[in-house]
């Protein structure tokens, strides 16, 4: 009788056996694609910060991209490139995001810091600045701190500094997700709705057919995820720290966009940084999800529309000669 049970269990777990093997194949494949996606494309610039990597793109105004969570200079270039043409794009991977180094000071003061260097290194004078989500924090230290180098912030659902704001709580749902590569590979396989109002669509709402391709693209460019965890990780103690900006000093043109139904609740912060920044213009929207997928190529417009306006119409490059990192 032992015999017999055993081979019935054998035989009942056989399928699944069979089938974690080929999911743990596809896996393994779509892995390997990821990773043979960001092989290319990028540059590393060494610096007093470390490895610095970036993607140098393009023609025209410069434009420092610069991603949020969970992104890399890749998710830079895709924010740039749903903007408008005609810019010079430059998009640095931040702190422990890819190959850029994880310093010991990773602030979001040193990361204006290494934005500054870099800039320097490929001899850009200014440049216009778009930010997502908890890239706002750099790009706010970048403009108050080189408010020469900076000719306009673009801040697209800041995940930003408030008085009022209380610390996240933990959630289990993103915590395991975001977890490792194969468990935000399986999400996306079994539970793609759920993740994609993680991710930050706006849920209940029909999206148009470019809107969930840009959706679709988003969480596809977040694998692979082990290759981002560090930066993942900087960014929450950079926002567990909850350190106060002097927004009043920033002089920069400054338009911030966000939305009501953002799962990540940016719009408080959107209009905390547009009631202290002088001058600043928000553009709220009732739907649009953290991706502001709702009325996007209206926003879009206006964005590229502030780009225009306020980017350096050419490229100015530094005076020959040395340039030293702001920290020596």
């Amino acid at each position: 009788m032992p015999t017999k049970r055993r081979s019935i269990v054998a035989t009942a777990l056989a399928p699944a056996a069979v089938l974690a093997g080929l999911t743990y194949s596809r896996y393994r494949r779509d892995l390997q694609t990821a990773r043979q996606r960001i092989q290319t494309g990028s540059h590393l610039a060494y610096t007093s910060f470390g490895a610095l990597e970036y993607a140098d793109l393009g023609e025209g105004a410069p434009l420092l991209a610069i991603h949020g969570a969970g992104g890399g200079w890749d998710q830079g270039l895709a924010i740039a490139r749903e903007l408008d043409e005609g810019f010079r794009v430059v998009a640095p991977s931040r702190f422990g995001y890819l190959r850029s180094s994880l310093p010991q000071d990773a602030s979001p003061k040193a990361q204006a810091d290494a934005f500054a260097v870099l800039l320097n290194l490929l001899e850009i004078e200014r440049a216009a600045v778009v930010a997502a989500s908890a890239g706002a924090l750099s790009a706010v230290q970048f403009a108050l701190h080189y408010p020469e180098r900076c000719s306009a912030l673009l801040l697209l659902s800041p995940a930003a500094w408030t008085p009022e704001r209380q610390r996240a709580r933990p959630r289990l749902f993103p915590a395991v997700v975001f977890a490792s590569s194969f468990n935000l590979w399986l999400a996306s396989r079994l539970l793609p709705r759920r993740l994609e109002r993680f991710i930050g669509s706006t849920a209940g709402k029909r999206l148009t057919g470019s809107e969930r391709e840009s959706l679709r693209r988003i969480a596809e460019g977040l694998q692979p995820l082990d290759a981002r965890r560090q930066g993942l990780l900087n960014d929450g103690r950079n926002q567990a720290r909850r350190e106060p900006v002097r927004l009043e000093q920033l002089r920069t043109p400054t338009l911030i966009m966000a939305a009501a139904d953002d799962p990540w609740e940016t719009l408080p912060a959107a209009r905390y940084l547009a009631g202290h920044i002088p001058g600043a213009r928000l553009v709220a929207t009732e739907h649009g999800g953290h991706l502001l997928l709702g009325g996007l190529e209206r926003l879009l417009r206006e964005a590229g529309e502030f780009l225009r306006a306020n980017a350096p119409p050419r490229p100015h490059p530094l005076p020959p000669g040395p340039h030293p990192s702001p920290r020596g």
